[in-house]
């Protein structure tokens, strides 16, 4: 049985986390895959992400 590695580090970080530059890139009209591209994430977890901020008037 082999253990799962802890995830440490300064690349690891939340999409919480880029919650505030996602909502910024997009009122700059950045394009979701280029905002994916930007913050190092899928382009279906970005669109994901900013179909729930405007569901809940963020953006």
């Amino acid at each position: 049985m082999s253990k799962i590695p802890k995830i440490t580090g300064h690349n690891y970080r939340t999409i919480g986390e880029d919650i505030d530059k996602i909502i910024d890139m997009k009122q700059n009209g950045y394009k979701d895959r280029d905002i994916a591209n930007k913050l190092n994430r899928s382009y279906w977890g970005i669109v994901w992400k900013i179909r729930n901020l405007r569901a809940k008037n963020m953006i």
